[in-house]
């Protein structure tokens, strides 16, 4: 496939993104709605790739199971509906990129405290590098902001190196550390916590 190319272009809250809205927004404290609709991130629903359309949603189940089977069972595993929000590009019906976070609670004695957890982030090789992994990371911020969450995070291992440079352009503060992962516990996994302080935009 040859070079893409990828303009942005705003849609006002209109019918003509109702489905987006619809899907987004019933989960949304009703003092926020006001700022959902103020931002020009929130109201971007739709992206061009090539002269096709990429529209964005929330995922629901049945969303999610048809990624589950069609794509990788992996991403399916990691997508939050209730405990969380996944975002999904789609061209046509297939779904192309998602991002999935799900809001945590802290620990004693900071347990009041919640924050957003990005658990997957994915796009097609076909079309990456075309803005949309940096439309998804700034969607999945707004959802924390609206939540009032001052925070969102997440972790790569060390061999994922796309990974770790999108985090460092994106902004996000890097932190070295080591986590046991594997069925049993039992594998050490070098790579990085990644955070990201959010404040509210005017």
């Amino acid at each position: 496939m040859g070079t893409l190319r990828a303009n942005f272009y705003i849609l006002a809250p209109t019918q003509e993104m109702g489905e987006f809205v619809e899907k987004t927004l019933y989960d949304i404290p009703e003092e926020s709605k006001k700022d959902f609709y103020k931002s020009k991130i929130k109201r971007r629903a739709r992206m061009k790739i090539h002269n096709e359309d990429i529209k964005f949603i929330k995922a629901d189940e049945d969303l999610k199971t048809l990624i589950t089977n069609n794509w990788k069972p992996i991403i399916g595993n990691h997508m939050h509906i209730n405990d969380g929000i996944s975002i999904v590009g789609m061209l046509k019906e297939e779904p192309i990129a998602v991002i999935s976070v799900y809001w945590t609670h802290w620990i004693k004695p900071l347990n009041e405290e919640m924050d957003g957890y990005i658990d997957i982030i994915e796009v097609k090789d076909d079309y990456r590098r075309n803005g949309i992994a940096k439309y998804l990371v700034e969607k999945a911020e707004d959802e924390c902001r609206v939540r009032n969450l001052k925070q969102i995070r997440s972790w790569s291992s060390d061999n994922k190196i796309e990974a770790l440079q999108m985090w460092k352009k994106f902004g996000y503060g890097m932190c070295p550390a080591r986590i046991i992962s594997g069925p049993n516990q039992d594998i050490l996994v070098n790579g990085f916590y990644v955070v990201k302080t959010l404040t509210q935009e005017t």
